[in-house]
């Protein structure tokens, strides 16, 4: 999922426009830790498993988002009558900001040189779902703060590869 944002190439340079600090960091580490290694592929699928079965609360606070995401963008809608994209706008920012996320889960780990499951299970379930709420509100500040990021994102979405069952694929909780 993130693999595509930041690197769109419709309008102006195809890149987010940074609000605040800290969001470009966090995504470029990400799609690199994620999608650019020699087989980033199979480690994808094994790493997801691992972050879903160490962090669990995580896909509680996902559907939360999803929620938040689905009240911000589905009444857009309204005035443009595509509740469709804004409907797959909801779904993608709640998944990538899990991607993100658990990107941050394994780097940290990596920092650290600890073990990722022995590392996480010390925190206490408030402090895993802090560390999420920072990543999330970082993300959804990039969108929902800036009218061009958030065209930017849709123009990216309404393209073919972006359909909602591709989106919806890439997450087992769905």
């Amino acid at each position: 999922m993130l693999y595509r944002m930041g690197d769109h190439r419709g309008q102006g340079d195809g890149k987010l426009s940074p609000i605040g600090y800290g969001f470009p960091e966090l995504l470029e580490r990400s799609r690199t830790f994620l999608y650019h290694s020699e087989d980033s592929q199979s480690l994808y699928e094994k790493r997801q498993q691992e972050f879903q079965r160490n962090v669990p609360e995580t896909e509680v606070c996902t559907e939360r988002l999803l929620c938040c995401f689905l009240y911000s963008f589905v009444m857009l809608g309204f005035y443009d009558g595509d509740f469709y994209t804004k409907a797959k706008m909801a779904v993608f920012d709640a998944v990538a900001a899990e991607e993100l996320e658990m990107a941050e889960y394994f780097i940290d780990s990596e920092e650290e040189e600890l073990c990722a499951a022995e590392d996480f299970k010390d925190f206490e379930k408030d402090e895993r779902i802090l560390r999420f709420s920072r990543t999330a509100y970082l993300f959804a500040r990039q969108i929902e703060n800036s009218a061009e990021n958030r065209d930017l994102l849709e123009q990216l979405l309404k393209q073919p590869e972006f359909g909602i069952r591709r989106i919806i694929e890439t997450k087992s909780w769905f």
